[in-house]
């Protein structure tokens, strides 16, 4: 065996350390895809740091790459409720080393071939950090990889930053901010539920206050919470009974998904809790229903139900520049007669898709008021009982179908009829009432902007613990006649009858 002596061995390492030195690597770097082999590796590095940049510039949910044993890797977004093609895509003989790079960031196993994985791992752009959430799921043809993007800044949203009208964050202010109670919300898949409700639990976190969440996976870390990650090993219903061990005082569980975890949310929310939470339906009132169906009673749900919220999101409008204003078209027209919100006075913004980015939330607030809980405890959820809490529901002023808010954001420019009637299409039920305030708005007595302030200001007085009408407000400050707002009141009141 050949040997060295100590001066060649020295001079050996010199020159390995000379040609291999250590390098530093920004936060960047670190959290992005590195190369560390050949010209193969190099190529499935540039295209995954490529998807994923332009994933995070079109503000995508979702990265689905389809991998196939001829064709290669190509790669496609979820925006909004669109997929989306790239042009990046790279050969089969480079797609094992994108795979290679994704298993070996988010620690899944590169040879398995047979069962899917989950795993999550961390991307860093322009200073922001990304979860990301990963599925590598086997197919006929190859695997479906699908990584789902979670902006660690949205864990620092605050209630008052969110785009939604005041009505509705000053009353999740206030249901959430009670001592127990249950919060619900419902929505699909990226409907912006989770940020959402990691603003609520911004706003109520205080030194005074122990909050607990309960995800699968924890999709925003907070140093401030006790955060419970469900996996395998422990369930929805495991944690959520520990959790009440823990003296909390909030506590937020990613999804109800079954009776037993029901039952504890609903033991919680009646024993000093106050816990939020999300489920599958369709509508706020169709929450009633889902928690029927998973075998919960009527007064069980009447007697710690705080609230009920259904979001939606759709594309915005960035440039305002870009709109025309047009009359609806037959279609629109059709749709708005349907929801009984056309009115001939209307015009909506007309823009090339192409030109659309970012999200905007239409929501669907129900407080649970003592009206509604009676009706709620004088019988089953059969559709004359949903109809009247509905109904019942049209008079607290921050409610609005999905319909209905998806309309107002069509009026105010954030968005296109044609994204609400794709996001709302026929959810829910039709109220026949309607606040003579939203009578004003369909007339085009009064815009959209004005009465939001108005609205502010008048909560911000009640504050102060002086009462104002609307009605009187809208006179004295001559937005409109009281002829006008007296004639919309006759037509809300025959419209309850």
């Amino acid at each position: 065996m050949q040997t060295l002596n100590r001066q060649e061995s020295i001079s050996n390492f010199r020159s390995l350390h000379e040609l291999a030195p250590i390098k530093s690597r920004t936060i960047e770097e670190t959290g992005r895809f590195q190369a560390t082999g050949g010209q193969d590796d190099h190529r499935a590095v540039e295209f995954l740091n490529s998807v994923f940049e332009n994933a995070i510039d079109a503000s995508a949910s979702d990265i689905h790459f389809e991998a196939h044993d001829i064709d290669g890797m190509k790669a496609r977004l979820r925006i909004g409720n669109d997929m989306v093609a790239l042009e990046q895509a790279i050969a089969a003989k480079d797609a094992p080393f994108a795979k290679a790079k994704l298993c070996a960031k988010t620690s899944l196993n590169y040879q398995e071939r047979l069962i899917p994985q989950d795993g999550r791992m961390m991307f860093y752009y322009a200073s922001r950090r990304f979860d990301v959430r990963v599925a590598i799921t086997p197919t006929v043809t190859g695997y479906k990889v699908v990584c789902r993007l979670l902006d660690s800044g949205n864990s620092n949203i605050f209630m008052d930053s969110l785009d939604m009208p005041f009505l509705i964050k000053d009353c999740m202010k206030r249901v959430a901010s009670q001592n127990e109670g249950v919060f619900l919300m419902s929505g699909p898949t990226g409907s912006g539920k989770t940020t959402t409700l990691y603003a609520i639990l911004q706003y109520l976190n205080t030194d005074t206050r122990h909050i607990i969440t309960i995800e699968n996976p924890v999709e925003y870390v907070i140093d401030q919470f006790t955060q419970i990650e469900v996996n395998g090993n422990l369930t929805f219903s495991h944690a959520m009974r520990a959790a009440l061990r823990l003296d909390p005082d909030v506590i937020m569980v990613g999804e109800i998904r079954d009776g037993e975890s029901a039952n504890i949310a609903l033991q919680a929310g009646s024993t000093g809790h106050m816990m939020l939470s999300t489920v599958h339906a369709n509508s706020a009132a169709a929450t009633l229903t889902r928690l029927e169906s998973l075998g919960l009673k009527n007064p069980e749900i009447a007697a710690v139900l705080s609230a009920m919220v259904a979001q939606r999101l759709v594309k915005s409008i960035p440039d305002p520049n870009d709109i025309v204003w047009e009359k609806p078209n037959d279609i629109e027209r059709e749709w708005l007669v349907k929801h009984n919100l056309y009115s001939d006075s209307h015009l909506f913004p007309r823009v090339d898709r192409k030109k659309m980015g970012g999200r905007v939330a239409m929501v669907e607030m129900i407080e649970m008021t003592p009206k509604i809980r009676s009706l709620l405890e004088s019988g089953n959820l059969i559709n004359n009982l949903l109809s009247s809490i509905i109904e019942e529901a049209v008079g607290q002023p921050q409610f609005e179908t999905l319909a209905q808010a998806g309309m107002r954001l069509a009026l105010e420019g954030k968005t296109t009829l044609a994204e609400v009637i794709q996001a709302a299409a026929d959810i829910g039920y039709i109220p026949k009432r309607k606040r003579f305030e939203q009578i004003l708005l369909q007339q085009g007595q009064i815009q959209i902007d004005v009465l939001d302030g108005l609205q502010k200001e008048l909560a911000q007085t009640r504050a102060l613990g002086r009462i104002v009408h609307l009605e009187s407000e809208i006179v004295s400050r001559g937005i409109c006649t009281l002829e006008t707002v007296q004639q919309a009141i006759r037509m809300s009141a025959a419209l309850d009858n």
